[in-house]
């Protein structure tokens, strides 16, 4: 309606112009006629002032008509700018008005998001029986944000020098990702894996999804994450993990006590809060999520996917276990005093009966021209990881049994050669036996291996890169490698 005034507005302005031209033509024409020489009045007729009178009559008409003529134009210009100012104003409002309804939108998504979080902290508070003490800020990442997250991360706190020293770990371990983009391939990780998070840093609960409002699952991640936040304001996570500094194997156990926990109290949400429906549309969600290319591991393999699933998988059975014999009451105790190793994680008798690690300690072995690249305790987890590589899990599992505790040094040279140094003591003399031919196992496996030395205490095999050493004595087994022989014997003499 507005475009044909305007239209109807902009004919009539051209008409009257048209109108006003020729009125303007036309009293020009009449100025020229009163203005020609005229004969004197005495020979002027009576009709010739008739005549005068008459001309400048339709002279002052056509002088009045031009004027209204031309305040109608101007009157219908001002209408049209004014029109064509109302329709800005209309698109300006009309953009406006659809960039509120979009805010508007969002802002419902938010609030319904919200009030689901709210909703979930009032049902896992009595589940999990801890009581929140202050509230936690919440948030949502896509994918793309959250490799955009851990991208910044990683480079503000995983220098190039630490990812050369896992790197050179993964190298002497005959672990895979030793010598690949261990860097992207933990972001690709983290993105193909991580739901959501809680950061005991910045105390911020984060949940992902590609989804603008909460489905199942990250409803159920949801449940998970707050049980983290609980935990940190009850146990103070940073200053829990603090103590685990420089025993990776007592982390990864802490880990399970924490992550183990989460996972059984969101195992409870969901049995206690999921209706059939809820559960169907779970199951959907999670088909519509598999990732396929995880079945052929990326290049930091099988190992280290293992190691990233224990915490869930051996840690909710660990708490689970604490939980059946002394409710909530014994997985806070457990809080008080964590598990101190994997081993204990595995096998929660363990850690029941006291069985604490022994502490192994290291002299200086690195020879001249060499250097401590990193130094740390494997535990029996990744002690079962680093033999799986020559045998089956069960086989691993078997031989690790009876782990009591160990030490490690990774060496390495100028040249970028490796060595490695591991000490470890076991339980028994048969179970030091079991591990020392199951680390033989291994070593034969690493391809074109051939015995140079072996007697009851000490084998020694030779490689085409390098050559390797266990020595057993008693409850004490010693696994060394080194480029070459005079290495290799210097570390001999000096880890005893």
């Amino acid at each position: 309606m507005q475009r044909l005034a305007i239209t109807l507005s902009a004919f009539l302005i051209i008409v009257v112009m048209i109108i006003n031209l020729a009125l303007f033509r036309q009293n020009t024409q009449l100025r020229s006629r009163l203005v020609a020489p005229q004969p004197t009045v005495a020979a002027a007729s009576a009709e010739q002032a008739a005549r005068i009178t008459q001309l400048e009559q339709e002279l002052k008409r056509s002088e009045d008509d031009r004027i209204k003529a031309t305040r109608d134009a101007t009157a219908a210009h001002n209408q049209l700018s004014q029109l064509q100012n109302a329709t800005q104003e209309r698109d300006a409002l009309k953009a406006q008005l659809q960039t509120l309804q979009q805010e508007n939108g969002q802002l419902r998504t938010e609030v319904g998001n919200l009030q689901t979080m709210n909703t979930i902290n009032g049902q896992v508070t009595p589940l999990r029986n801890l009581t929140p003490t202050s509230t936690v800020p919440r948030t949502f990442m896509n994918h793309d944000q959250l490799r955009t997250y851990f991208t910044d991360l990683l480079d503000k706190e995983w220098p190039p020098e630490a990812e050369a020293r896992e790197q050179a770990i993964l190298r002497a371990l005959d672990m895979s990702g030793g010598d690949g983009n261990l860097r992207q391939a933990q972001i690709d990780s983290m993105v193909k894996n991580i739901l959501g998070f809680y950061d005991q840093r910045t105390k911020q609960l984060v949940v992902v999804t590609n989804r603008t409002t909460m489905g199942v699952r990250d409803r159920v991640t949801y449940a998970h994450e707050f049980t983290h936040s609980l935990q940190d304001q009850h146990y103070d996570l940073t200053a829990l993990f603090a103590q685990t500094e420089g025993n990776a194997d007592a982390q990864l156990a802490l880990k399970g006590l924490v992550e183990g926990d989460a996972t059984l109290t969101m195992s409870l949400y969901a049995r206690n809060n999921l209706s059939d429906l809820d559960i169907a549309n779970y199951q959907l969600e999670e088909i519509a999520s598999i990732d396929l290319s995880g079945l052929t591991f990326g290049p930091v393999g099988p190992q280290v996917e293992s190691a990233t699933y224990f915490p869930y998988r051996e840690g909710t059975s660990f708490v689970a276990l604490l939980y059946q014999q002394g409710g909530w009451k014994a997985v806070n105790a457990a809080f008080a005093r964590p598990p101190r190793s994997t081993e204990q994680v595995l096998h929660p008798d363990r850690y029941l009966a006291g069985d604490a690690p022994v502490a192994v300690q290291l002299p200086a072995l690195a020879p001249a021209g060499w250097r401590v690249l990193a130094e740390d305790t494997l535990g029996e987890l990744y002690m079962r990881i680093y033999l799986e590589r020559g045998m089956s899990f069960d086989e691993a599992a078997y031989a690790c049994t009876g782990w009591g505790g160990d030490r490690y040094q990774v060496l390495g040279d100028d040249q970028g050669h490796v060595a490695l140094a591991l000490s470890t003591v076991w339980d028994t003399a048969a179970a030091a036996q079991r591990f020392a031919d199951a680390a033989g196992v291994l070593v034969s496996q690493l391809g074109n291996a051939s015995l140079a030395e072996s007697a009851a205490q000490q084998t020694r095999w030779q490689l085409p890169n390098r050559q390797f050493l266990i020595r057993l004595n008693g409850k004490r087994v010693v696994v060394l490698h080194a480029p070459d022989a005079a290495t290799l014997n210097t570390l001999a003499a000096r880890i005893g």
